[in-house]
């Protein structure tokens, strides 16, 4: 086993956050303060288009949302290779 395979093996338990983002915007600090339970906030995004995968605030692949149960979930459509992938957790 080599060094490299040996060092990765030490870190692929170690937990990482992700997260998917439907939608982005930019509001005027006035118009979040004004958000209420019940309001639409519009992204620029367009039904359809793929959502993001993020790891430790990086994007990584893209899909689609997905229902699985009472859950949402992402089927990946693009993913980056695994090194860039590795490279990005940092």
């Amino acid at each position: 086993m080599s060094a490299v395979t040996r060092n990765l093996e030490l870190i692929l338990d170690v937990p990482v956050k992700s997260s998917v983002v439907v939608g982005k915007t930019t509001k005027k600090l006035k118009e979040l303060l004004a958000v209420k339970p019940g309001m639409i906030i519009e992204t620029e995004n367009l039904v359809g288009e793929y959502v993001e995968l993020h790891v430790n605030d990086n994007v990584i692949a893209l899909g689609e949302v997905v229902v699985v149960g009472e859950n949402y979930g992402i089927r990946v459509k693009q993913i980056i290779g695994p090194e860039e992938r590795i490279l990005k957790l940092r």
